[in-house]
């Protein structure tokens, strides 16, 4: 794994070592890269080109945390996947916040006739109101309606791609009910949703099978 700048972005990158996907992995809002490295190591030990996206304010990145500044970027560090990894079929994967950001992403791309070839969501919310209103009911009425950037549900109904989706029984950030009610509204014929129910937000990536499964309903993604 190593480190790139991209017009002041810090992005880590592994690059491909066997045929298939590659993934575009953008994180939660809890601490920065070095926090996922695990995860992101998982990518490269199995030998798959991989993009992690320092969010504007993180990780080193220059820049001031915002859902503009954010949704920028990703679409900035999108177009710079073929640069770092070369040509492969790429997976858009957001983790917690990053569910948000992803599915935003792969909309707006799908929207330009260029849509990735498979999104996976770990702990998805059904939109930052629906998420505030569980963690902090008080702030909820500033994040309604067009408040809200990153409203997955809506954006989600609109989304034939591959979709994977991973989700802690006992996930007390993100409620497992949001995640099956993102799953639901998908319209793909391809989508899978593995929930493990004793397992709680950040562990579930690590839940028995998980992990194999999403590799499997990766394998033939073009």
């Amino acid at each position: 794994m190593r480190e790139e700048q991209l017009d002041g972005l810090v992005l880590w990158v592994s690059e491909a070592r066997r045929p298939g996907p590659c993934f575009l992995f953008f994180p939660g809002s809890i601490g920065n890269l070095d926090d996922r490295a695990w995860k992101l190591n998982w990518f490269a030990e199995k030998g798959y080109g991989v993009v992690a996206m320092g969010y504007p304010g993180s990780s080193g990145s220059k820049g001031r945390a915002s859902s503009t500044a954010i949704m920028r970027a990703a679409h900035k560090t999108w177009k710079a996947v073929p640069s770092l990894l070369g040509e492969c079929p790429v997976v858009v994967v957001g983790a917690s916040l990053g569910s948000g950001v992803a599915t935003r992403l792969s909309y707006e791309l799908t929207q330009k006739g260029t849509p990735p070839a498979g999104l996976v969501l770990q702990a998805p919310y059904r939109s930052i109101h629906a998420l505030v209103s569980h963690q902090a009911p008080s702030l909820a009425p500033f994040f309604r309606g067009n408040f809200d950037p990153w409203p997955t549900e809506r954006f989600i109904k609109h989304l034939k791609l591959p979709l994977f989706i991973m989700h802690g029984g006992r996930d007390t950030a993100v409620p497992v009910a949001q995640g099956r009610a993102v799953f639901k509204t998908s319209p793909s014929k391809n989508k899978q949703l593995e929930i493990r129910k004793k397992l709680s937000h950040g562990k579930i990536w690590a839940g028995k099978g998980v992990l194999k499964k999403m590799e499997r309903w990766s394998k033939d993604l073009q």
